[in-house]
């Protein structure tokens, strides 16, 4: 039940020494005393040999004596204990190695000291209850860019709630990326499911690294102190759930350009407006005065969705690479599809648009190859440039508008065989731009 720990000069272990495997197994649980002598935490020293019962070691409590010296916790060196609950890492800690604490499934909480400066790869990764991150490192290094320092954490949870601690001067670049956000894909398993980012109260951060919540998805709102001087390039990349950007700074550059409303410097007088982001049968909503805009699936290995019967918009890149999504269901009050709203949703083989729909944006459904054949309802005027591209199964299509939408280019796939218009329109479409391009297989609707 009890481990004290007051090695000083303790060499790393190499990855298959299993010094404590199965440990504590019969008991409520372990506490491990760290000495306040001990400068750092070897390597794989609490790791056991397998990530399942009997073999992890039942810590539950990690305690650092009063006035710790400790500056290192080693690679892996907790990897896999995944009773633990607790652990406060002191202020003397400045390195976190690569797999610290990964696989910490039971860990709700965890705060990075001021002292830290360099944090490792997957250090955090996958501690599927963590509800709560709080940054209080004042000169950590910017990560590379295939690091993932918390990739898959919270996924059990309601979300993570990350807190910039007030003496924060810079968020270092992919900290708190989900994934390689230049690849453009990542796993379900993998992404890091926060929520929301608070800055303290008088805060002087002055910087928001390159892609430093890239691929956050289900973050919804953030709040920018006045403080920040500077935001890189895809600091928010494919955050799309990210309906609110409430910025009190004077930085306009590399604000996510899905973001439904931005609030500059200049709106805010009367206060932060209201946040309005509800969840309802799976899918997060934003409410703003008579708009109800679907944002984002609250997982996207969600298989089949029906929106809400108050929605008017599908947000940018709302279902993107929802890659198990097989059905959508849109309902008569959505009126615009914006998006990527639908691209590369490859499992996607029916979806239903109401006659309500007047737009179709950019690349809405590109790459969704599962489908064979969409109906375009009456009242849509414009489609936008590649919204079927690379559909590669797309067959044919059926638009009801007697008169041709405008059509972007690239809009249409060279694989579909048909163009059903109405009788009266065939000739309007054959010599329409954009669709005359397609006159030898547009025909009439039977």
């Amino acid at each position: 039940t009890e481990i004290n720990y007051n090695a000083t000069a303790a060499n790393d272990l190499s990855s298959n020494n299993y010094v404590f495997s199965n440990a504590g197994q019969d008991g409520d649980g372990i506490t491990v005393n760290i000495g306040a002598n001990v400068t750092r935490i070897p390597s794989y020293i609490f790791l056991p040999d397998s990530y399942i019962e009997p073999y992890v070691p039942n810590i539950i409590t990690v305690n650092f004596a009063e006035g710790s010296v400790c500056e290192r916790i080693g690679q892996s060196a907790f990897d896999d204990c995944s009773s633990l609950t607790s652990i406060a890492i002191p202020n003397s800690v400045t390195s976190i190695g690569d797999r610290a604490f990964r696989n910490c499934g039971s860990l709700t909480s965890i705060t990075i000291p001021s002292s830290v400066t360099s944090i490792g790869n997957y250090a955090f990764g996958y501690c599927r209850s963590l509800t709560e991150i709080n940054y209080n490192a004042t000169a950590a290094n910017d990560l590379p860019n295939n690091d993932y320092v918390f990739a898959g954490a919270g996924q059990d949870g309601t979300g993570i709630t990350v807190n910039i601690g007030v003496n924060v001067t810079r968020i270092p670049a992919y900290i708190f990326q989900s994934f390689n956000a230049n690849i453009g894909y990542d796993s379900s398993s993998s992404f890091l499911n926060i929520t929301t980012v608070n800055f303290a109260e008088g805060s002087v951060c002055e910087s928001i690294g390159k892609n430093a919540f890239g691929g956050c998805y289900n973050l919804t709102s953030i709040t920018i102190s006045a403080s920040v001087t500077s935001i890189g390039s895809n600091a928010f990349y494919r955050c799309y759930a990210l309906a609110e950007v409430y910025n009190y700074s004077n930085v306009t550059t590399n604000l996510p350009s899905y973001a439904k409303i931005i609030y500059n410097a200049s709106d805010l007088s009367s206060g932060k407006p209201e946040t309005r982001i509800t969840v309802v049968d799976k899918v997060q909503y934003y409410n703003y005065g008579d708009d109800f805009i679907a944002l984002a699936p609250i997982s996207r290995n969600v298989t089949e969705v029906t929106l809400d019967n108050r929605t008017t918009e599908i947000n940018q890149y709302a279902f993107y690479i929802c890659n198990d999504l097989v059905s959508v269901a849109i309902l008569d009050s959505v009126t615009s599809i914006g998006w990527y709203a639908f691209s590369d949703c490859v499992s996607l083989t029916s979806v239903s648009i109401p006659a309500s729909v007047t737009s179709i944006g950019s690349y809405a459904f590109r790459q969704c190859t599962s489908l064979t054949s969409i109906t375009i309802p009456e009242g849509v005027t414009s489609i936008g440039s590649g919204a079927f591209r690379d559909c590669s199964n797309l067959a044919s299509i059926t638009i009801n508008a007697i008169t041709p939408p405008t059509l972007g280019n690239s809009a249409i796939p060279s694989n579909v065989t048909n163009i059903y218009v109405p009788s009266a329109s065939v000739s309007a479409y054959q010599a329409a731009s954009g669709w005359s391009s397609y006159s030898s297989i547009i025909s009439a609707i039977v």
